[in-house]
């Protein structure tokens, strides 16, 4: 449950006295009794209520969080490998173990939707406007084995194991304006809480080999069998919400506003994959080495997902402001002994699990290419081939009256490269491709999820279809010695279908989907730089410096139909808009420090992005951004010792203020604001 040390109480709040975690407590799991059957229904018998009660009580009293202080974070990792004959023959062997454990919390958090409400609004409408205060505990278990044996100098298998196991405990508090249920006035203060805890497992097994015929012109095979298996719970996810009216009166019961809420999901994702490729050398052009080179792949992804939801009902209470009690023994499931019902001022929970909220999804993806790396002169490499793949996509409801999304395509991927040797550490390369993207399960998938009460709705689309994308790439790059670059890339993306997440309907504002633009277009310009600064003197022969600049254009075109709602707004509008997360420049900068002789490194890490669009809002409603929010990191580095090394960090220095807008008529609006805060760390390494 996450509940820290009471030992070690006294240096937390020495070292972190104002870093709080908002915490639950109990367990977390559907009570055996509801597990197997469903919550009766009231008024189907005489003995109901009690048997209602009975499986009421039997979940965690708990619907609001706790105040605790935190812990440090911690981590801890273990890594060993080598190598030893078995049997005469080469066996290698590598296995690592980690364990971490992060805290973070922020408060003074902001979070508001608005809307334009008429073609003339001078201002924007406030539909929500919360404060926000916001703490997760993360926690991560790894571990990984690798072996590999050599049956022969040519013939090699290998045997590959990973076990990630993670759990995110997040609790949510916001206060303020919510008018968007439309059954709150804009003078009733709304409160909602949150609590959430995800557990999330990945397991994997590979077998691989690698076979070299020197019969066969030094013919290579390589193969490899996967199994993977991904499982995500969320027990117990739990939502509350109140209002107060201007007078203090409490009510977590009205119109428009959602019932106590207590969701179970589970998702699981099993994944096959099988490969092969084989590599022919060939004498090509003036005699020159040519490989050819042909394979086949195959990938089965089958996932399901389960939801089960209870809501709390009651027999008339009045909410007295305490939510720490709100589930208290003595208002939960209590019966009358005579009557046999439930008393006066009784809360009692009602299934209201629905088919719609359970899918069940399968792709199946079948490849196979052919492809001719071949030097043609001297200095000009190519590389063409051409990559031929089927999908067959299928996510269905449990609700047969829920549309099914499917996908059944064909599609002939061609690429053609080349690398153009201009000196000796100077290369131009050029490249063609043809790719794909395809929508993934949620987003195709005809279910409705939300992140807190009164947030955006999130509902999936079966009407998806795949993302084709012709990419052109241009590259001039010159290494002027070991370890630096300079480089300069142009590419250009265009896309058919590509896919936006946004609020496209008029009518219903507050539903974030998935739907297909016509068309859209990425190009841009990189410049890169890696070089130790000795050159400029020799004092600074121990410093390196790096730099990274891209500019990038992005647009998508806007459907007729949400093009018409918007020109209804604005007619002079545009017919695109800028790829929604695509940001017009990013900027990365870093310095490092190296001196070799007394085992010292220092780093410093800069990065920049432009004001990129978020979110796209409802027709006439400006879309939201996301306010450029530069980051520094500084980590310090010491070796000592025979195999020792100390580390000590500190990111995100400047702690800016993450904030999303919408601007209208020359004012903005924010739609999220939070300080995520400054991250220190230290930590010891080993070696041998």
């Amino acid at each position: 449950e996450g509940k820290a040390e009471d030992a070690a109480d006294a240096i937390k709040s020495m070292l972190s006295p104002k870093c709080v975690v908002l915490r639950d407590g109990g367990s977390r799991s559907l009570p055996a009794a509801v597990a197997g059957r469903r919550i009766p229904v009231r008024f189907t018998s005489p003995t109901v209520d009690a048997e209602i009660g009975e499986l009421t009580r039997a979940f965690t009293p708990a619907m609001a969080p706790v105040r605790r202080s935190a812990p440090l974070n911690r981590s801890f990792a273990a890594a060993l490998g080598g190598q030893a004959p078995l049997f005469g023959r080469k066996f290698g062997y590598a296995a690592s173990l980690s364990y971490d454990r992060a805290f973070s919390s922020y408060r003074g958090g902001v979070l508001g939707r608005y809307e334009r409400q008429g073609v003339n609004s001078p201002s924007l409408a406030p539909l929500v406007q919360l404060s926000d205060a916001r703490s997760e505990d993360d926690t991560l278990i790894g571990s990984l084995l690798n072996v590999a044996y050599q049956f022969s100098p040519e013939q090699q298998v290998s045997v590959n194991g990973m076990y990630n196991q993670s759990g995110n405990d997040l609790v949510r508090r916001q206060e303020g304006i919510n008018v968007s249920g439309g059954g709150i006035s804009e003078t009733e203060v709304f409160e909602t809480r949150t609590l959430r805890y995800t557990e999330r497992s990945l397991r994997s097994l590979q077998l691989t080999g690698k076979h070299l015929f020197p019969a066969w012109r030094d013919a290579r095979l390589q193969w490899s069998l996967t199994r993977a298996s991904t499982t995500q719970d969320e027990p117990d996810t739990r939502y509350f919400s109140t209002f107060r009216t201007p007078d203090g009166a409490q009510f977590f019961e009205a119109s428009g506003l959602p019932r106590p809420a207590r969701y179970f999901r589970d998702l699981r994702e099993d994944r096959d994959d099988r490969s092969i490729d084989l590599t022919v050398p060939v004498a090509g052009p003036a005699g020159r080495a040519t490989l050819l080179k042909a394979g086949f792949a195959w990938a089965l992804t089958e996932r399901g997902f389960n939801e089960r939801l209870f809501e709390y009902n009651s027999t008339v209470l009045r909410y007295d402001g305490n939510d720490a009690a709100f589930l208290r023994a003595s208002q939960v499931g209590q019966v009358d002994p005579v009557t046999g019902r439930f008393r006066p001022s009784q809360l009692y929970l009602v299934e209201s699990s629905a088919l719609g909220n359970n899918y069940r999804g399968e792709l199946e993806v079948g490849a196979w290419y052919a492809m001719v790396d071949a030097p043609l002169t001297r200095s000009l490499r190519v590389i063409a081939g051409a990559r031929r793949e089927s999908t067959a996509l299928e996510v269905r409801s449990l609700d047969p009256r829920r549309r099914a999304g499917r996908l059944d395509n064909e599609d002939v991927l061609p690429s053609v490269s080349g690398v153009l040797t201009l000196g000796e550490r100077m290369n131009l390369r050029a490249a063609f491709t043809r790719t794909v993207a395809r929508p993934n399960f949620r987003e195709i998938a005809d279910y409705t999820s939300f992140e807190f009460v009164g947030d955006f709705v999130y509902i999936g689309n079966p009407a998806l279809r795949r993302t084709r994308i012709t990419n052109l790439d241009l590259r001039w790059e010159w290494f002027p010695r070991r370890g630096e670059i300079v480089a300069v890339s142009v590419f250009d993306k265009r896309m058919t279908d590509p896919i936006e997440r946004g609020v496209f309907s008029v009518v219903n504002s507050g539903e974030l989907q998935f739907q297909n633009a016509p068309d859209g277009r990425v190009r841009g310009v990189e410049f890169e730089a890696r070089k130790g600064l000795g050159f400029l003197a020799p004092w600074l022969q121990p410093f390196s410096g790096g730099f990274n600049y891209t500019w990038v254009e992005s647009a998508v075109t806007i459907t007729p139909e949400e093009l018409r709602f918007i020109r209804f707004y604005e007619p002079g509008a545009g017919s695109t808009r800028e790829l929604t997360g695509q940001s017009p420049f990013i900027v990365n900068v870093d310095l490092s420090y190296r001196n070799a002789d007394t085992g010292t490194t220092v780093s410093v890490y800069y990065n920049l992005f432009g004001r990129r669009l978020s979110q796209v809002s409802p027709p006439g409603t400006p879309n939201v951004y996301e306010e450029p929010s530069p980051t520094l990191d500084l980590i310090l580095g010491q070796s000592f010792g025979r195999g020792w090394k100390a580390s000590l960090s500190a990111k995100n220095v400047l702690n800016p203020a993450a904030e999303e807008t919408y601007t209208y008529r020359g004012r903005d609006y924010l739609r999220s604001s939070r300080v995520r805060g400054i991250t220190t760390s230290f930590g010891v390494t080993y070696s041998f």
